[in-house]
Order: structure tokens, then sequence, then C-alpha cells
């Protein structure tokens, strides 16, 4: 087959390398490109997070975004978390560390891509809440491979609204963010910072950086 050279060459620029910009996703940059989309999606549910809440590693968001919250759990499988008053295994089959039908609202961000059994985790958040309560999940489309935590999954809107369907959510509500711009930025660990409101705001979804999920019990 016959391949036409183009003939425009790309102005690389100083991205011509195999090092990113950061290393450290952005963080000593200014704000990471996923965490600005993280909060405009919690911003956007923040009416959710209500009554007993349950947070993974801190709760920091339940604490930014919370409206009339009662308690504000924290759960962590690392004992040394200091922070965290539950300390089990989200994934764990038959034995989940939450309370059954006790929280109002849980959030689950950038959690999921670490959990290899996906399934029983979303299972375990759906018994844990409310009828009517919600889980408020981020997960990655695009981030760079790490090793610690470890790295299973990245997903799309479509898995993720069957994952919570599959777990009995009565409804799965998708939002996802990015456009090629923000996508070439979070790998290469600039920040917010870097680039134009415009382009963060601009939505192209043949090129995500975030997807989220607003899901009801």
């Amino acid at each position: 087959m016959f391949w036409k050279k183009s003939k425009n060459k790309v102005n690389w620029g100083t991205l011509r390398s195999f090092k990113p910009v950061s290393s450290n996703w952005g963080f000593d940059r200014g704000v990471p490109v996923d965490r600005y989309y993280i909060d405009k999606f919690l911003r956007g549910n923040e009416q959710h997070i209500r009554g007993n809440c349950l947070e993974l590693l801190n709760n920091i968001y339940t604490k930014s975004f919370g409206k009339q919250v009662t308690s504000s759990d924290i759960l962590d499988i690392n004992k040394e978390n200091k922070d965290a008053n539950i300390i089990g295994d989200l994934s764990l089959s038959g034995g989940s560390p939450l309370k059954s039908s006790h929280y109002d609202c849980i959030i689950l961000t950038q959690v999921l891509q670490h959990i290899f059994d996906v399934n029983t985790a979303l299972k375990n958040c759906y018994d844990a809440l409310k009828p009517g309560g919600y889980l408020l999940v981020t997960v990655p489309f695009v981030m760079k491979y790490h090793e610690e935590p470890h790295d299973c999954w990245r997903f799309t809107p479509y898995s993720l609204e069957r994952l919570a369907k599959d777990a009995g959510f009565a409804s799965a509500e998708i939002s996802s963010y990015g456009n090629l711009i923000t996508s070439i930025c979070f790998l290469q660990g600039m920040s917010k910072s870097d680039i134009t409101q415009q382009e963060l705001d601009h939505y192209d979804k043949n090129f995500l950086v975030s997807v989220c999920c607003a899901a009801r019990k």
C-alpha cells in the first residue's frame, strides 16, 4: 500500500523528549489537569454530598463540597493511615468493611483503576448506600502507567456506566471531560496553569482525560 508523505512538518518544540515536563502528574506545577475535571464533576453533584458520607484515603472532597453532612467516614486498606476510621478492603467478596444501607453518599475518586475486582467493589458500595443514595465515581481514560499502587484499568463512558448498572444502581449519569490538548498536557505532567480556560473546557469525546459517574441506588 502506498502512503503519501506529509509535506507539513510538525513543530515539536520542547516536547520532543522521552521525558515528560513533570513526572509528578503536574502537582509540582500547580493543579493537575485531571484534578480540575474532578473538582468540576463534584461541584456539579454537591447536592448529593450530604448526610452520612464515606470517602477513601481522606475526606477532602466531603469537606470541600459537602452540604449538611452529618458524618464523614474515611476508608483505607492501609493501617498506617491515621485519618482513616475504617480499615478494610473494598473489593473483598463476602466481607465488606462497610455497614449495609448506611451512607447517603460515597465518594470514590481515582480508586477503581487500582482495584482488580471492580465489580465486587461497586457492589459493596451499592450495599453500603441507603436507598436513593449516591456513589460519585471518577476514573481515568488517559493516564500514565504507575506501579504503586497497582495500576489495573482504564475506563470508557460505556464501561463505567455498564459496571454501575451491573452492580445494581438504578441510574448512572455519566460525565466525561477532556480534549486532545488536555490529554497531551496531562500525559506531559502539565498543570491547569499551563493552558487556557477555553482549552480546559473544550470537550472532544474522542480524546478524554476523565470519566465520571453519579450512580443512584
